[in-house]
């Protein structure tokens, strides 16, 4: 088969499998938080320093990632709604990123398996194991998450490939106010210098695209 063959039948697989509703084109990092204000909070800051930083929480070998979930756009108010009833932790803010950009950068899905052959992985995969146990009590099983991650201290963001991912219309809202407002603070930190009318041409609108989900606040509870 010529080379032209093999990359037009890799093409033509490759078509249907990204129609396919349970495969996202895009992977989603969750902020965290005891409360949707502090998770909001962490969102803020992430927006503001532009950068997703690593964690070493969930690796046994320390290894400091940072970790993406796979899920379609459409699909995430359920994801929420999963990750309420496993993880009060996790709240519906965060960022979104293209998987072949993550693929591309190094970004990879976990290894599910028990910790017990977490050693029998090479030493360059083993960022990727994550414990997979349903027989334990209690079952150890988070591969709800659909988990990737990427092998990085820090994940540099640039606003034109990410989406941010806000819980309401509401904070939507907010982000776009709350810049605004740094905005004419910093305009008229420049009207001594070049002018009002020549500073209003410096003016910069927010440069993220935003997603409202709309997802309502739950109380966390013990189902009866």
């Amino acid at each position: 088969m010529t080379r032209l063959a093999e990359e037009h039948q890799r093409k033509s697989v490759a078509a249907p499998i990204r129609k396919r509703p349970d495969i996202a084109p895009n992977l989603l990092h969750l902020t965290s938080g005891e409360t949707r204000s502090a998770a909001f909070a962490v969102l803020r800051t992430i927006v503001a320093e532009r950068r997703l930083v690593g964690s070493d929480t969930h690796s046994p070998g320390g290894y400091r990632c940072v970790s993406f979930t796979e899920a379609p756009v459409r699909s995430l108010r359920d994801v929420f709604r999963w990750s309420t009833e496993r993880d009060a932790q996790l709240q519906p803010y965060g960022v979104l990123l293209g998987k072949d950009y993550l693929y591309a950068l190094g970004g990879r899905p976990v290894i599910y398996q028990p910790d017990a052959e977490y050693a029998q992985l090479p030493e360059p995969l083993r960022y990727r194991h994550a414990s997979y146990d349903p027989l334990a009590d209690p079952p150890i099983d988070f591969s709800w998450q659909r988990e990737w991650r990427l092998h990085a201290d820090v994940l540099p963001l640039e606003p034109e490939r990410c989406c941010i991912v806000v819980a309401s219309e509401e904070d939507r809202v907010a982000l776009l106010t709350e810049h605004a407002e740094r905005e004419e603070v910093r305009l008229e930190s420049l009207v001594s210098a070049v002018g009002r009318s020549l500073a209003g041409q410096f003016a910069e609108s927010f440069p993220w695209p935003v997603i409202s989900l709309d997802v309502r606040e739950r109380s966390h509870h013990t189902p009866t």
